[in-house]
């Protein structure tokens, strides 16, 4: 058999394995913990997932609380994005929090997230500028996986007269990302040549 020609998993070996990541995520076991996220892939939109990674957020750790965030970024369920929003809604004056739980709406994929990105990032009391470069990071994230509200804004942020200098330069700089992967995922190439005037 091919190595990377891998056998899908038994109905009863998921179960297990299911059963065994609910229990991983109620413990107060880092490693368990974060075994336990890396099997998630396996249970896209699992409901009682969810509401382990959310019960996650609010451990008394940053570790398993940044846990239970990898998690919730990693789940694919539709409801991941509303305990995110939660969490950093609630830890909006702790920038480090913040800052590390608004990265996470990026790998979500989540095309609900946009518009809290926005408010991040146009709100000038709530959200320290920290909190608002990683906004512009989820932004980058989302656009390059296809989310145009998300290229929009990046796009209407390099041009914004509104914002700090950092952050327009921040969003000029992810529009950038985004042409080159829009180069390389299209197959262009740049050739370099010599042009001869014609007699």
């Amino acid at each position: 058999m091919d190595p990377i020609d891998f056998e899908p998993i038994s109905a009863s070996l998921q179960a297990e394995l299911h059963a065994e990541c609910l229990r991983s995520l109620r413990s107060s076991d880092p490693q368990r913990i974060f075994n336990a996220v890396q099997a998630l892939r396996w249970f896209p939109g699992d409901d009682l997932l969810l509401e382990a990674l959310s019960n996650l957020l609010q451990a008394s750790t940053p570790v398993l609380r940044g846990l239970g965030l990898e998690g919730l970024g990693a789940l694919e369920h539709t409801e991941s994005t509303g305990a995110i929003i939660e969490h950093i809604e609630r830890h909006r004056h702790d920038t480090v929090e913040a800052a590390r739980a608004i990265s996470v709406l990026g790998a979500t994929g989540s095309e609900t997230s946009i518009p809290f990105l926005e408010r991040v990032i146009w709100d000038d009391s709530s959200f320290a500028t920290e909190a608002k470069e990683h906004a512009i990071e989820a932004l980058l994230a989302l656009a390059a996986a296809g989310l145009e509200g998300a290229r929009h804004l990046l796009e209407t942020a390099h041009v914004s007269t509104d914002l700090d200098e950092a952050l327009v330069v921040a969003a000029r700089a992810a529009l950038r990302e985004l042409g080159q992967r829009d180069w390389d995922d299209k197959g262009f190439a740049t050739i370099d040549a010599t042009m001869e005037p014609s007699d």
